[in-house]
């Protein structure tokens, strides 16, 4: 249930700076920065691709 909680954090992430409208690689590496300095999410946002990203980004 961790792991899900990280997963639905690191996503509200993504989806808070996709409003922003920034190119994808931007978004990457917001969220790869923010979410290991502010919310120590480790290497669970590590893993996270500018895939993921742009997909979530045009829901």
């Amino acid at each position: 249930s961790d792991r899900l909680k990280r997963s639905q954090a690191i996503r509200d992430l993504i989806e808070q700076e996709a409003i922003k409208n920034y190119p994808s690689p931007a978004i990457v590496k917001a969220v790869k920065e923010y979410g290991t300095n502010e919310l120590s999410l480790g290497t669970s946002v590590q893993k996270i691709t500018k895939i993921k990203v742009t997909n979530l980004k045009y829901k």
